[in-house]
């Protein structure tokens, strides 16, 4: 179902003090819950995030159909190259 759709609406849980970041996947034209997508990063840079911005650090975004069922696509963002090639 998630997969079938061109558009998709996108709306962050919001949570006091959390390291990691939980988003709802909507469908635009009825509103109903799709998908979530979730941030995991590994544990190191969950603790880092406490002092550097999240921005700089590598993470781990899966996309769920439904929470508990396997990811149907995951994005990876790898530490800065810092110019190296």
């Amino acid at each position: 179902m998630l997969l079938n759709n061109r558009q998709f609406f996108i709306k962050e849980r919001i949570g006091l003090f959390k390291l990691s970041d939980t988003y709802d996947i909507h469908d635009p034209q009825t509103q109903l819950q799709i998908g979530i997508a979730k941030d995991e990063p590994a544990v190191w840079a969950k603790v880092l995030r406490l002092f550097l911005s999240k921005h700089f650090l590598p993470t781990t975004i899966c996309v769920y159909e439904k929470e508990g069922m396997p990811a149907l696509l995951s994005l990876r963002r790898r530490l800065p190259s810092c110019g190296r090639q």
